[in-house]
Parts: structure tokens; C-alpha cells; sequence
């Protein structure tokens, strides 16, 4: 007898991530001539919506590897929609806002924070930034891993909805205002070694944070190739998230994850990753996906 696909077993999790990819689908489409491959976006989407929802069924009750699959798969989905977004950013040819959010930050601070951060830099406090700054994956993961290993399966599959739900508003504001970042607007991306000089790790880790925002070593054009992801500052946003879901249920985690994630709040400005107003909108970001997660989830939960 053929067991019927049922879209009840999707947790809300599933269901966004389904709703946001979609989204992006309908998005090259309406722009389908300067997203010249729009077609085989909309095919990839529309397989990956199949796939997630042909094996959450499979899935159901199943134990070992392909249970953890099920509850894991949204970690590296992460990483693949980022690319997606940046895909129809770089097709649309978006003109980048970089301006707006320097005349911001000047407005509010009278000068550039990133300048004013120069007055404190020291290799030490440089290298502990940079180490901070990329612990961010393990961040977002941290809270999440804390629920499953503890086998509270309802705080677990929340969470990672929460955290998904938090990065496909950071994309929807990549999209609305492309920007860059101040170090390549503000300062020399090609020098930041030698005026943010570190210890021992701050070479080796930029060069990986580089290659996850689409810029190869010894490229002479790393301003183009840039993923356009600085408004809201994701690192901000995700990171009070994680910090959030810690202290809601109480995790032993708590204050390590609040002591680290305000060492990479900082550190996005003090790295030029960011500006404060990104920080600021990060933040912003963040309340309004605790306050609208618990309406949505209701809406797009089925029950059976």
C-alpha cells in the first residue's frame, strides 16, 4: 500500500525554509531576464522542496543516521540559501547602499566608529576579536545542540526554527539594501593585515571568513565578489538570538554564549566588518523574529 505525503509532519522549521527558498524562486523569476539563469534556480528550489518533504515522511519514526539527517540538514541549508541570495543580488546588478549607512553611522556618532575604534586596536585585543568574530557557527549552533543533546526535541526543533527564521530576515534585508561594509568603503581591504595586525590565528581565520563571503585569496577585485551582507548585521542578529534561546530555557550555556556574543557584537565594528548601524538594525532584527516567530509558526503549522 503507498504511504500518502503528509505535510503535518513538517516542523516549522521545514515549512519556512520551504516558504523562503520559494520565495527567492518567484523572485528570479519576475526578474528572469537579468537572472540569466533563473530557470534552473526555480528547478533546484523546487527539487529541494520535494526532497525535504518526501524525507521528512520517510524519516517519521526512523532512528540512527537518518534521524539525525532530519534534525540536522537545516545547518548547511544555512550556507546554501546565503549563496542563493547572493546569486540574485550579483544577477540584479543592486546598487549598493554603502553611503546611506556612513552618512547614518556620522549622523548619530559625528565620525566614522570603525576610525574611532583605531584608537584602541592592539594585537591582542585584535586576535581575541577575530576569534570571537568567528565563532559565530558555533554560536547559532550552540543553543540548538544544548536542547538536542539534552533530548528536549520540542525546545530543539524551536530553536532551529527560530535560527532559521532569523537569517531569512538578514537575507530579505541583504537584498532590500546591498551594502558592502566599511572595510572596503572606509579603509584598504588589501592592508587590514598590516593596520589590524594579530597574534597568531587572525590571518588564517580571515582568510576562511573571506572565502565564505565569495572572495578567493590574492583576488585584486574582492569589493566585486563580495556577498552583499552587512544591513542587518546577520552576526549581530543571530547571535542575540542564540543568546535569547540560551536564557528562555535556561541552558548551562548561557553566560559563556552572552560573554562570546558580545565580544562578536564588537567585533564586527572593530573588524570593519560592519557598520554601527547594521549592528543596531541587527538588533532590531532580532526582537522583531522573537516577536513575530510564535504568529508565523501558527501559520504555517498543519495538524494533522
Amino acid at each position: 500500500m503507498k504511504k500518502t505525503l503528509k505535510l503535518d509532519c513538517l516542523k516549522a522549521g521545514d515549512s519556512i525554509t520551504i516558504i523562503f527558498i520559494n520565495i527567492l524562486s518567484i523572485i528570479a523569476t519576475f526578474y528572469y531576464d537579468s537572472v540569466s539563469l533563473w530557470w534552473l534556480l526555480v528547478l533546484i528550489n523546487l527539487i529541494a522542496s520535494f526532497t525535504i518533504i518526501i524525507f521528512i515522511n520517510y524519516s517519521e519514526n526512523k532512528h540512527g543516521l537518518i534521524k539525525i539527517i532530519r534534525d540536522w540538514y537545516w545547518y548547511p541549508i544555512i550556507l546554501i540559501v546565503f549563496k542563493e541570495v547572493y546569486f540574485i543580488i550579483q544577477a540584479l546588478e543592486l546598487t549598493d547602499k554603502d553611503k546611506v549607512l556612513i552618512y547614518i553611522d556620522r549622523l548619530i556618532f559625528g565620525t566614522d566608529p570603525t576610525h574611532w575604534f583605531m584608537k584602541f586596536s592592539h594585537p591582542v585585543l585584535t586576535e581575541y576579536l577575530q576569534i570571537s568574530y568567528s565563532m559565530f557557527y558555533f554560536i547559532i549552533l550552540a543553543s540548538p545542540l544544548y536542547a538536542y543533546l539534552s533530548k528536549n526535541y520540542e525546545e530543539y526543533f524551536y530553536s532551529f526554527y527560530i535560527i532559521l527564521l532569523g537569517f531569512y530576515v538578514s537575507y530579505i534585508g541583504y537584498i532590500l539594501v546591498p551594502a558592502i561594509g566599511p572595510r572596503f568603503t572606509l579603509h584598504d581591504f588589501y592592508t587590514l593585515d598590516t593596520e589590524l595586525p594579530g597574534l597568531l590565528l587572525y590571518k588564517p581565520l580571515r582568510l576562511i571568513i573571506n572565502l565564505g563571503e565569495s572572495i578567493p585569496p590574492n583576488t585584486t577585485i574582492a569589493a566585486l565578489l563580495a556577498q552583499r551582507d552587512c544591513f542587518p548585521s546577520g552576526h549581530t542578529e543571530m547571535t542575540l538570538l542564540a543568546i535569547y534561546l540560551s536564557f528562555k530555557y535556561k541552558q548551562k550555556i548561557k553566560w559563556i554564549l552572552l560573554i562570546v556574543g558580545i565580544s562578536l557584537i564588537i567585533a564586527t565594528v572593530y573588524l570593519r566588518y560592519h557598520y554601527v548601524i547594521d549592528v543596531f538594525a541587527g538588533a532590531f532584527a532580532a526582537l522583531l523574529v522573537i516577536v513575530i516567530a510564535q504568529p508565523i509558526s501558527k501559520l504555517i503549522s498543519r495538524k494533522p
